[in-house]
């Protein structure tokens, strides 16, 4: 490093600060200190470099809390999870009056009348079919492997956070 120049950790021992803004998401203050304090601070007074900090803070900072707290909503819905599937439709069909016969011939061929003969009234016809499936909701497997996936997807919003402040530090050309 160049004489001339200080990195942030020595910026914060001698006493700089950091935007108020960073408070908006839970320990960015922290995560920035550390992600950056081996940076060379990228303009040559401390109040310039905190003025460009301050203003990069304010254009992102609440764009990306909202983002996270987008995410963090989501993990709420497997905090009890449950998992239930619906997929029966009931179709009904009325048939009406119905009549069969059924005429067994006699034994005895000197009378001629039928010896049975079988009727069907009207009757009412209940189908039940599957026609669709729709799961609602998540089992305990499903429910840890969408935190884990938030979780993970939190921590990249914080990553692209972190490098939307690159341009206040120097950069090597």
């Amino acid at each position: 490093m160049a004489k001339y120049t200080e990195t942030l950790a020595e910026y914060l021992d001698k006493g700089g600060s950091l935007p108020t803004s960073f408070a908006l998401i839970t320990g960015f203050e922290d995560l920035f200190k550390h992600y950056y304090c081996d940076k060379e601070i990228g303009f040559e007074t401390e109040l310039l470099f905190f003025m460009k900090l301050d203003m990069y803070a304010e254009l992102n900072m609440q764009r990306y809390k909202d983002r996270i707290d987008q995410a963090s909503t989501i993990l709420t819905e497997f905090e009890d999870p449950t998992k239930y599937i619906s997929d029966v439709q009931t179709d009904e069909l009325d048939a009406g009056a119905q009549e069969g016969t059924t005429t067994e011939l006699p034994f005895d061929s000197v009378t001629a009348d039928p010896a049975v003969i079988n009727k069907t009234n009207a009757y009412r016809n209940v189908a039940t079919k599957r026609y669709s499936r729709t799961e609602h909701g998540a089992t305990d497997d499903e429910a840890m492997r969408r935190v884990e996936f938030i979780h993970k997807r939190i921590e990249d919003i914080k990553l692209q956070l972190l490098e939307e402040f690159k341009p206040c530090f120097m950069q090597i050309y």
